[in-house]
């Protein structure tokens, strides 16, 4: 039976290539792939994040990034998290 069932965690796709950061890391992050691409897909270090933990993960971004808050658009996923510059929306496909 194919499928997407990782039983083990070090080959999931986010760390195999990559992109799992842990807390402390994801805002640099986040705002480097901004700038240099205007999108980031980044896997947290952890399953579920509570909508507080991602309101100020994205603040963070925006105080950071110099960003105003009509710049960004953002989502998140099972710990993972989308956010790309308005002009170049999260769209299906584009990670």
């Amino acid at each position: 039976m194919a499928g997407n069932n990782v039983q083990n965690k070090n080959l999931e796709y986010y760390l195999v290539n990559r992109k799992y950061y842990t807390r402390d890391k994801i805002t640099d992050m986040l705002i480097d792939s901004l700038h240099r691409s205007g999108r980031a897909n980044i896997r947290m270090d952890y399953d579920v994040l509570s909508n507080q933990q991602f309101e100020a993960i994205v603040a963070d971004v925006r105080a950071k990034g110099g960003y105003d808050i009509d710049d960004l658009e953002a989502n998140r996923w099972l710990g993972t998290i989308f956010i790309s510059l308005r002009d170049m929306p999260i769209t299906e496909g584009h990670y």
